[in-house]
C-alpha cells in the first residue's frame, strides 16, 4: 500500500463519534439526573438551615436575652443580685446552646453567649477598677485616669451592647 491509499482510509468517522457519544450519553443521563436532584435538595436544605429558627430555640433565646439585658442593667452593682442573675443567664444560654439545631439556631446561641461574656467582662473590669481605686486610696496615692477616655470607652461599650441586643431582637421577634 502506498501513501496515497493510506491517506484515503478513514480511521475515525462522524458515525463512530455519534455511536460513542450516544453510548456515553446513555450512561451519563441517569447520573446527571440524580446529581441535579441532589444539588437541588442540598440547596433547599441549606436554605432551610440558614433561615429557619426552631420554636424551642426562639423561646429559650428570648428568655436568655431578657436575662442578659437584666444583667446589663445591673452593671456596676457589686451585689448578690448580679451574681444570681448571672447564674440564671449562664444556665439559659447553655440551654440555648443545647437546643440549637439549625445553622440559625447556632448563630443565635453564639451571639447570645458572646453578649453574656461581654457583660461579664465589663463587670469584672469595673470590679477590678473599684478594687484598684480602693487600694490607691488606702495607700494615699493618686489615681490617674483620663475622663475623656473613660467616657469614650463607656460609650463604645454601650454601643456594642445595643448592637448585640438589637441584632438578637431583630432575629427573635
Amino acid at each position: 500500500m502506498n501513501l496515497r491509499e493510506l491517506l484515503r482510509i478513514e480511521i475515525w468517522s462522524k458515525r463512530t463519534t455519534r455511536r460513542i457519544t450516544a453510548r456515553i450519553w446513555k450512561l451519563l443521563r441517569p447520573v446527571l439526573a440524580v446529581l441535579s436532584v441532589l444539588i437541588v435538595l442540598s440547596v433547599i436544605v441549606f436554605l432551610i438551615e440558614r433561615n429557619w429558627l426552631t420554636n424551642g430555640e426562639r423561646k429559650v433565646a428570648k428568655v436568655g436575652l431578657a436575662q442578659v439585658e437584666q444583667l446589663e442593667s445591673l452593671l456596676g452593682c457589686n451585689c448578690e443580685r448580679f451574681e444570681t442573675v448571672d447564674k440564671q443567664a449562664k444556665a439559659t444560654v447553655e440551654i440555648s446552646n443545647q437546643k440549637a439545631w439549625t445553622l440559625l439556631d447556632h448563630a443565635i446561641a453564639s451571639v447570645l453567649s458572646l453578649y453574656l461574656e461581654q457583660v461579664e467582662l465589663v463587670q469584672r473590669q469595673d470590679s477590678r477598677e473599684t478594687a484598684m481605686k480602693l487600694f490607691v486610696k488606702q495607700r494615699h496615692l493618686e489615681w490617674y485616669s483620663d475622663p475623656k477616655l473613660n467616657k469614650e470607652s463607656h460609650e463604645s461599650q454601650v454601643g456594642i451592647f445595643k448592637e448585640f441586643s438589637s441584632a438578637l431582637h431583630k432575629k427573635l421577634d
